[in-house]
């Protein structure tokens, strides 16, 4: 008679536990990196930027960027970002449409924060007094 070794069923236990990760929901990489410049991001006023190397916020006035994403209203995404400029102020977050925004970290280095998706629709970065540069956004249902 052969024996069977007991093993756990971990995939339901860290599926449980929230840590895998839906597809990219930013499918284009020129939108993640801005090597295509603005790509399909738009801003709601003139002192947000591309440089074909990144997002750069130069706010005196609240202003946000915003890109259409396809995230999943209730559930928690994690966005990915890299802070690779930082002079002064803060900079925040939202998914979807309504809600509040979310400060985010913007010392300079990657970062991840969870969020979770207000409604379907677009991603937010948005500030009234940040003045630096993000690259490298990503986005992802945590399932």
């Amino acid at each position: 008679m052969r024996l069977r070794r007991f093993r756990p069923n971990l995939g339901m236990s860290r599926m449980m536990m929230g840590r895998f990760l839906g597809p990219e929901l930013i499918t284009a990489v020129g939108d993640r990196d801005f090597s295509a410049g603005a790509g399909n991001w738009t801003a709601s006023t003139g002192e947000i930027t591309w440089d074909n190397i990144s997002m750069n916020f130069n706010y005196t006035v609240w202003g946000y960027a915003r890109l259409a994403v396809q995230g999943t209203p209730g559930v928690l995404h994690r966005v990915g970002y890299e802070t690779i400029l930082d002079t002064s102020g803060l900079l925040a977050v939202r998914i979807g449409g309504v809600g509040d925004y979310t400060t985010i970290s913007t010392t300079i280095g990657v970062h991840t924060i969870n969020v979770v998706a207000e409604a379907n629709g677009f991603i937010y970065f948005g500030s009234g007094n940040w003045i630096g540069s993000i690259d490298n956004i990503n986005l992802k249902a945590v399932l």
